[in-house]
């Protein structure tokens, strides 16, 4: 019977059997490396190389382009938020606005921003402004005239707002005093508020030309509310006319093209809502209003087709209740 290998004998044991095959290895090893490759399995293994590396670097052309959208997408996100953030001082600091002046474009450009926005309510009266103003930017040396041509604009809005919403509070405040003196009680009053706005309307701006509307209106007075139409060259720093838009003959083409329009509009009033003073049925001595011509102080806004749109306050030519008459002039 044989004996057990010794702890010792056996660990000799692996050694040799390791060494016998590694040193088999070795010879194999050695045996392949002597075989001659074939010219064909040579072109084979270089034209896959070639091809699996043109191909990494196409993968990593397509990765690094997935990047890069990636990145631009992130880029253009920020920069619209940074353009959101931009705009929104345009409309809530003055500071900001009139500091954008000094921005260089091609020309001579006018904008309106929007320098004031605010609420309250007082004694009852309910307030909701909004103020305009006109910048200019250009890339020429200043223009000193045109600057003080839109400072002056600029300033006169300011006045119109200012005063406005004085004068409306007090003829509140006057109107519920009278209510009161005259006998009035708190049950008849109700509570009664009075809304004050002012706001604007841009109808049309391109380059240096600009037109737009300011809007004064009060819920308990209808008759005070006006409207102010401010048509600019900033360019030339003048005030636009009929005349500028429509020719010499302007007063006869806005003069045919009204009385048409109106008499058009009657003829088309099925039922009798419209009347215009001295036209259809109302041709009695008392409208002594009848509407026959314009003058240099009539009242326009371009709209816009860049057509100038002839505007009569309430009362004017027509019943309060038909409101602001316009009346587009096309060219």
């Amino acid at each position: 019977m044989k004996e057990r290998l010794t702890a010792q004998e056996e660990e000799e044991l692996n050694t040799m059997t390791k060494l016998e095959q590694e040193l088999g290895f070795y010879e194999a090893a050695k045996q392949y490396e002597q075989i001659p490759v074939p010219e064909e399995l040579d072109d084979l293994v270089r034209r896959t190389i070639q091809e699996q590396t043109a191909k990494k670097e196409k993968n990593m052309k397509k990765a690094a382009f997935k990047r890069s959208m990636r990145i631009a997408a992130r880029t253009i996100g920020a920069m619209a938020a940074a353009l959101l953030l931009f705009c929104i001082p345009l409309n809530t600091s003055e500071a900001f606005a009139k500091q954008m002046q000094s921005i260089p474009v091609l020309g001579r450009l006018a904008k309106v921003l929007t320098i004031r926005s605010y609420s309250y309510t007082e004694n009852n009266t309910n307030v909701d402004v909004n103020v305009p103003e006109i910048v200019t930017y250009e890339t020429d040396e200043e223009d000193t005239a045109a600057t003080d041509f839109t400072e002056e604009v600029n300033a006169q809005i300011q006045t119109i707002v200012e005063n406005y919403e004085a004068d409306a509070k007090a003829r509140f405040e006057e109107y519920k005093e009278a209510f009161f003196a005259t006998g009035g009680t708190e049950e008849e009053w109700g509570g009664r508020t009075c809304d004050v706005t002012v706001d604007y309307e841009i109808t049309y701006q391109e380059g240096s030309t600009l037109s737009l509307i300011l809007t004064t209106s009060e819920s308990c007075f209808a008759f005070y509310g006006e409207q102010y139409y401010y048509n600019l060259d900033v360019e030339s720093g003048k005030y636009l006319t009929l005349q500028d838009l429509l020719g010499e003959d302007w007063m006869n083409i806005c003069n045919e093209s009204i009385i048409g329009q109106i008499e058009e509009r009657l003829a088309q009033d099925t039922e009798g809502q419209l009347t215009y003073w001295g036209y259809g049925n109302d041709t009695e001595d008392e409208f002594a209003s009848k509407f026959t011509t314009i003058s240099e102080e009539t009242s326009f806004y371009i709209n816009a087709a860049g057509n100038p749109v002839v505007c009569f306050p309430k009362y004017e030519i027509a019943p309060g209740y038909m409101g602001v008459q316009e009346f587009e002039i096309a060219r």
